[in-house]
């Protein structure tokens, strides 16, 4: 019904990808500059990795992965107020130098996003054309999937972690037209 939660007789989602993640590298991604992860990902192995955050850009302006606000409004946008002729990238987190599909507007600021390794490190950066202005970071946790299923007609699954010894995160394929409603805060399960 819309409510961020699944109650008695409503139906499951089905045909979603859920994942098991092992946790291996956070990192501070500093809004005036580019770092890269410490390790490069193994070619062909999947990760995930949750963003978070939210930093200030300068005239009025705070931004998170991938929309932004400028005081006094209060509506988050893809472009980026006063400033749209840049395009809808303006102030992105970017990955190897491209803006990815963070998802819908999410009001906890936390995004999710899949990639697949391909032996190099990650380069993060905030695509900006005045950075030095920039103040805060945005928190990016990496983690290497050791486990997927995908949910059946009932939005039911089974991850196989018969095999792995430690600590997991449980989270979900950022669906497009979708926000996460649950869990809250942190947007997984461990």
């Amino acid at each position: 019904n819309g409510d961020g939660q699944r109650e008695e007789g409503e139906q499951g989602l089905a045909d979603w990808t859920i994942y098991a993640g092992k946790f291996i590298q956070e990192l501070d991604v500093d809004s005036k500059g580019a770092i890269s992860t410490t390790t490069p990902l193994e070619n062909g192995k999947k990760y995930f990795m949750r963003v978070s955050g939210t930093y200030d850009a300068n005239d009025s302006i705070t931004a998170d992965a991938k929309y932004s606000v400028r005081a006094p409004n209060t509506t988050w946008t893809d472009d980026v107020q006063n400033y749209e002729s840049y395009g809808p990238t303006l102030l992105d987190l970017q990955i190897n130098g491209s803006s990815p599909d963070w998802g819908s507007f999410n009001s906890g600021h936390v995004y999710w996003y899949t990639v697949t390794g391909t032996g190099s490190p990650l380069s993060l950066g905030i695509y900006d054309i005045a950075p030095s202005n920039n103040t805060g970071a945005l928190n990016v946790k990496l983690y290497e999937i050791v486990a997927e299923a995908t949910t059946d007609s009932s939005g039911d699954y089974t991850l196989d972690l018969s095999s792995f010894d430690g600590e997991v995160t449980i989270a979900e394929q950022t669906q497009t037209g979708w926000v996460q409603t649950m869990p809250m805060p942190d947007g997984f399960y461990t």
